[in-house]
């Protein structure tokens, strides 16, 4: 009698609800890689924003920095500009200064007291090499945010304001440290009874202002007050001149 093959018993299936399902190395590190990607995006665009907002507000820096350029150095011609630097220096290397500043008054106005102007504008100095770098410079100032220390100019006898980093209280000492100054003078010159221009003189170590100083100043500082003098007339009888020469034609 032929035997029939025994059969091969299989384990009975486990209940596929109760299996736990271990995800695998590679998803697992797939998963993280996403979410770095994620993140590191989020991270790139938030720079590229902040990069933009930058960029954005560096360039309007520039642009006012230019204006304000453009309107200071407006004040004189090119030819003049460079004449009034040179003077600028020469006054440097008479009375040993390690900086001089030009200040022009401008946009004025005529009232029942005189002229008043609205502007100081900052447009030239001379600055020796180890000096820092002037902060005013290439700046158009409103007259009234310093009329404090125009009038300690205008109070002296000599409309001239001298002041030592030793000897000044606080605001005046701090004015002084951080431009590198240990001895300034003022000076307020003008034609005809009207102060048109400030000239500035800065040492970096402390100075005997004498009257050889301004003896030897005074023919320079008129100078560059006709400089001054007759670019202001240049400008304001341009415009007629056109009108007068479009007219006839």
């Amino acid at each position: 009698m032929n035997h029939l093959p025994t059969l091969i018993e299989f384990p009975p299936l486990a209940n596929t609800a109760q299996v736990e399902v271990t995800p695998s190395r590679e998803s697992w590190t797939d998963e993280v890689g996403s979410i770095l990607g994620r993140a590191l995006f989020d991270y790139s665009s938030a720079l590229v924003i902040s990069g933009a907002i930058a960029i954005a507000a560096a360039a309007q820096q520039f642009k006012e920095k230019r204006e304000k350029q453009r309107i200071s150095l407006e004040i004189l011609p090119p030819r003049e500009r460079r004449r009034v630097q040179d003077l600028l220096a020469q006054m440097a290397v008479l009375i040993g200064a390690d900086r001089v500043v030009l200040g022009i008054f401008h946009n004025g106005s005529i009232s029942f007291d005189g002229l008043h102007f609205s502007h100081l504008a900052i447009p030239f100095c001379y600055e020796h090499p180890s000096m820092p770098l002037l902060p005013e410079l290439m700046r158009d100032i409103p007259v009234g945010s310093v009329m404090r220390e125009l009038e300690a100019i205008w109070k002296t006898p000599d409309n001239e304001f001298v002041a030592r980093a030793d000897e000044v209280e606080s605001p005046c000492r701090y004015y002084l440290e951080t431009r590198g100054i240990k001895q300034l003078v003022f000076r307020s010159r003008g034609l005809k009874g009207v102060d048109v221009l400030i000239f500035g003189y800065h040492w970096a170590e402390d100075h005997d202002w004498v009257e050889g100083d301004r003896n030897a100043l005074v023919p320079i500082e008129d100078e560059i007050i006709q400089i001054v003098r007759l670019a202001a007339t240049h400008r304001l009888l341009n415009p007629a001149r056109r009108a007068a020469i479009r007219g006839v034609s």
